[in-house]
């Protein structure tokens, strides 16, 4: 279900927004290495001067911040944090 943009106090700098919810959403967060069910009362947005495009290992193309983290998910059903390469 998609929020509507008023559904919140919004606030703007220079570089970056953000919006405290007037209700919470449930997001997945990692909690010491694991993966659990959070609520989130803000959501932010930066705003960067660059990004980096990468290709997954199944192909898929990938528009990111340098500083965003990757996680993958091994055979053993881990999740784990991927470094880029350069």
């Amino acid at each position: 279900m998609r929020r509507k943009r008023d559904e919140g106090e919004r606030t703007e700098k220079v570089r970056e927004e953000w919006t405290e919810l007037d209700r919470p959403i449930g997001v997945l967060s990692m909690d010491d290495g694991e993966l659990k069910e959070k609520e989130a009362t803000h959501v932010y947005k930066g705003k960067t001067r660059s990004t980096i495009k990468i290709k997954t290992e199944s192909g898929r193309d990938i528009e990111l911040t340098p500083v965003h983290k990757l996680f993958v998910l091994t055979p053993e059903m881990e999740i784990l944090e991927k470094r880029r390469r350069i």
